[in-house]
Order: structure tokens, then C-alpha cells, then sequence
């Protein structure tokens, strides 16, 4: 399993250092539960500015390349480049401030260097415990433009 969880460097007031609690065993039973899965999967928290990516899946290394311990506590802007799309930025920066779900194609880049086309689905905010909430994001590469025709997407 890949966290992200180390212990703050001075004392935290007890309310955020509960809150801060309770945000780690969330996010260490999601990154247990997606830890195997083959689809790129990635949570990121909502509490901390900036969203950082606090656990991936199996999968997300295959897609980009990265290795976990090089994405958590980082923003998914890592994967985007000079041909990713603006607008598709946009409409992910949108959703998660209007606590929307949606799913966009956007081109991004692996840590080669190499760009592909992803889709990206984003979830609803997840609120499980108390005020905490993550977000997740699956990504996928697009259906072939034939496959897309033959089932009607």
C-alpha cells in the first residue's frame, strides 16, 4: 500500500490533529481497498490546499509511468504538459470546487515524457468520517474511435 502519511514536525491543536486522525485511517482503508485494482485509480484529499494524491492503485504506475511514492502528496498537474487541454483542466477544477462529478478527456503526459489521451472520471466529494473528505479519480484510455462506433458511445 502507498500513503502518504507522515506525522506533523511541531504539535497540532487537538481538533486538527484529531481531524488529521481520522483523514489517515480514511484514506489507509481506500488505499487498501483499491491498493490491487488493475484500473488507474487515484484519491486525493480535500482538506489539504492543493488536493494531493494520497493513494493510487495498481494500475497508475502502468498508465504513467510514475511510481507511487513519486505522485502521493503531489497534484494530478503533474501529468499535464504543453498539448494538455485547458478547458479540460477547466472542467476538473470546476467540478471539484462545485463538488460535481464528472469525466473529461484530457491529454497527459507519463514521466517519459509521452503524452496519451486519458479519460478522467472524477467522483463526488466522499465524506465518510466527520468533515473529512477525498476525492477520487479513475483513469482510463479512451475506446478506440471504431469500438466507440460499434457501441453507440
Amino acid at each position: 500500500m502507498h500513503l502518504f502519511l507522515e506525522p506533523p514536525l511541531v504539535p497540532l491543536p487537538v481538533p486538527y490533529a484529531t481531524k488529521m486522525a481520522r483523514t489517515a485511517e480514511l484514506v489507509r482503508v481506500i488505499g487498501l481497498a483499491i491498493y490491487d485494482c488493475s484500473t488507474a485509480t487515484m484519491v486525493c484529499d480535500r482538506n489539504v490546499p492543493g488536493l494531493p494524491i494520497t493513494c493510487v492503485s495498481a494500475g497508475v504506475p502502468r498508465l504513467t509511468g510514475y511510481e507511487p511514492t513519486e505522485l502521493i502528496g503531489r497534484n494530478c498537474r503533474l501529468l499535464q504538459g504543453a498539448d494538455t487541454e485547458g478547458e479540460a483542466v477547466s472542467q476538473i477544477g470546476r467540478s471539484v470546487v462545485g463538488e460535481q462529478g464528472c469525466e473529461v478527456r484530457i491529454t497527459n503526459y507519463r514521466k517519459d515524457g509521452m503524452c496519451f489521451v486519458n479519460l478522467v472520471t472524477l467522483s463526488l466529494p466522499l465524506r465518510v468520517i466527520g468533515e473529512t473528505e477525498v476525492v477520487a479519480a479513475v483513469l482510463r484510455k479512451p475506446p478506440h474511435p471504431l469500438m466507440a462506433a460499434r457501441s453507440g458511445a
